[in-house]
């Protein structure tokens, strides 16, 4: 560290050099600009400014800083609880591995859905400088797999809704594009596509799609089953981008430290989902914004990772948390373990996730405390 830095500049410094060069928001920036031609001509939009690009900067540099901080937290609280959880097991003290285990859990998805919510709003003022009247819905959706079926779950939404939106993943046409493509999913009129069966929605007939299209059906809401949802759950366009580490530049030996875990440049640990009732809305310059966001929010899903499911210390105290008879799970360790330094938390860490095999591209299951606290949200 320079000296003649403060520890907040170096910090700031780090961090910076950080997202500048292993995500995607920096590197796509000058992309994304703002004038009368941006969009489809039927979406309003703003006036261009003076640079072209400077309303929209304030979004990204607020959305950037909060996650700066966010992040920082979010890796450090994570560290700490998981080195309290391991000196607890290292001591065979099986109260206070189940204490520090659920202080790590109860953390992780607390603030899981907070830097989520957090970004839905960000996400929310970006989509209010290019446009009028309803706002896309947005929501985080993760993998899981259910009676040996690749499932898609909603974990968090920046509304509540009433219907069950988890499916099976052939059963949604964007997901299963993105699995087999690797690339996002944009649809921006779905009345047509699921007319012509090139449309897979489990909410949406496609027989009434077809029978709007031609005007039989006059209102779009009647082919759709929502269970007494608003208008926005009917929507017309979707646009959907994975959380991934694509496009980066990972090292060889990062990629080699991630044992049992070939090809984590190609994992896909989530999706960022919008929709909107109007037809046309997205555009690929939203997809661009998208990618930033969906390449932040993965960050933290990696690190939530590193400390709960690719680590052997919470998978040892896991089954102290579920065992009956947790006395039976301590055995002598050997003294190469035990001089480990409960501090050197990384050389431990990447070790067999959870992940479904796929041809090109790897699902990654959420784990299964998240997915309940998920669920409890969810039902409530």
């Amino acid at each position: 560290m320079d000296k003649s830095l403060s520890l907040g500049s170096w910090f700031r410094t780090e961090t910076a050099y950080f997202f500048r060069n292993f995500f995607r928001p920096w590197r796509i920036f000058t992309d994304v600009t703002f004038t009368d031609g941006s969009v489809e001509a039927d979406n309003p939009t703003i006036e261009a400014v003076s640079d072209g690009s400077s309303v929209l900067a304030s979004v990204v540099q607020k959305a950037v800083c909060y996650n700066q901080g966010a992040l920082i937290e979010f890796a450090y609280m994570s560290a700490e609880r998981h080195k309290a959880m391991r000196i607890a097991y290292d001591n065979e003290d099986v109260e206070e591995v189940r204490n520090c285990y659920k202080t790590l859990v109860d953390h992780q998805n607390a603030a899981m859905r907070e830097i989520a919510l957090h970004n839905f709003q960000s996400l929310a003022e970006y989509f209010a400088l290019r446009s009028i009247g309803a706002q896309p819905r947005i929501c985080l959706k993760g993998n899981s797999t259910v009676e040996s079926n690749e499932t898609i779950i909603r974990l968090f939404g920046d509304a509540d809704v009433k219907y069950k939106s988890n499916t099976r993943i052939e059963n949604n046409t964007g997901h299963l594009r993105i699995k087999e493509t690797g690339t996002f999913f944009l649809e921006n009129d779905i009345p047509t596509a699921a007319a012509r069966g090139e449309y897979k929605n489990p909410r949406l007939d496609p027989e009434k799609a077809k029978e709007f299209v031609e005007g039989r059906i006059r209102r779009w809401k009647d082919c759709w089953d929502a269970n007494g949802e608003g208008d926005s759950a009917y929507y017309r366009s979707t646009l959907i981008v994975p959380l991934t580490l694509w496009n980066n530049q990972l090292s060889p030996e990062f990629k080699s430290m991630v044992k049992n875990f070939e090809n984590v440049d190609r994992a896909i640990f989530g999706y960022l989902c919008f929709d909107h009732v109007d037809t046309n809305y997205f555009t690929e310059q939203d997809a661009k914004v998208g990618y930033m966001y969906a390449d932040l929010l993965s960050v933290f899903m990696f690190v939530r990772m590193m400390y709960t499911e690719m680590s052997d210390t919470y998978k040892k105290t896991t089954k102290v948390v579920n065992e009956a008879d947790p006395e039976v799970i301590f055995k002598p360790m050997p003294q190469a373990w035990k001089r480990k330094s409960t501090e050197d938390v990384g050389r431990e860490l990447m070790t067999d996730p959870i992940a479904i095999e796929t041809t090109n591209n790897r699902l990654i299951t959420v784990d299964e405390q998240f997915q309940e606290y998920v669920g409890a949200e969810i039902e409530a």
